[in-house]
């Protein structure tokens, strides 16, 4: 944990902090897709059109079940987490915390938001099969292996994801 965690602030985002969550998305895609093996590069994801998904994200915090969260120190963001309510599931979209900021407590603070929100349904998430760092912080929570995940797209690579599953009751 770093000192200025106790500075850390989670509020719920708003459209306001739309391109604040687009840019948190680019720099983590930028500093982890490129070292996980899969032929991806830092111009694959710099060709990458970050600012067309800000209108669905407009679209979905209107909506009642859908959350965002955005983490900030000395209200600088850090990070976020976006998760959905299902009828009989919960499913968290992403989460992302730029690296200077990872395994200091972060994504736990955003994750425990979602969690509390989720809470009584059976929790999904999709993630990159090659990202390991991930799939352990998920496990932590109680996250197993459900299946193959929808592969993720990026400059034209199919990239291998894994479904992973938690009651949350």
């Amino acid at each position: 944990m770093i000192s200025r965690m106790d500075k850390l602030k989670i509020n719920q985002a708003g459209p306001d902090d739309i391109p604040i969550i687009t840019k948190i998305k680019k720099a983590v895609w930028l500093d982890i897709y490129p070292n996980l093996g899969l032929g991806v590069t830092k111009k694959d994801i710099l060709a990458l059109d970050f600012e067309l998904e800000e209108s669905r994200r407009r679209q979905n915090m209107t909506k009642p079940n859908w959350r965002y969260w955005l983490a900030r120190i000395d209200n600088e963001p850090v990070g976020y987490l976006a998760a959905k309510k299902e009828d009989s599931q919960g499913i968290i979209k992403l989460v992302h915390v730029l690296s200077s900021y990872r395994g200091k407590g972060i994504g736990t603070a955003l994750f425990n938001q979602a969690l509390e929100w989720l809470a009584g349904k059976r929790i999904r998430l999709q993630v990159v099969g090659n990202n390991s760092d991930a799939i352990e912080f998920y496990r932590k929570f109680g996250f197993s292996f459900m299946g193959r995940g929808r592969p993720i797209k990026i400059a034209g690579k199919k990239i291998d994801a894994i479904k992973m599953v938690v009651s949350n009751t």
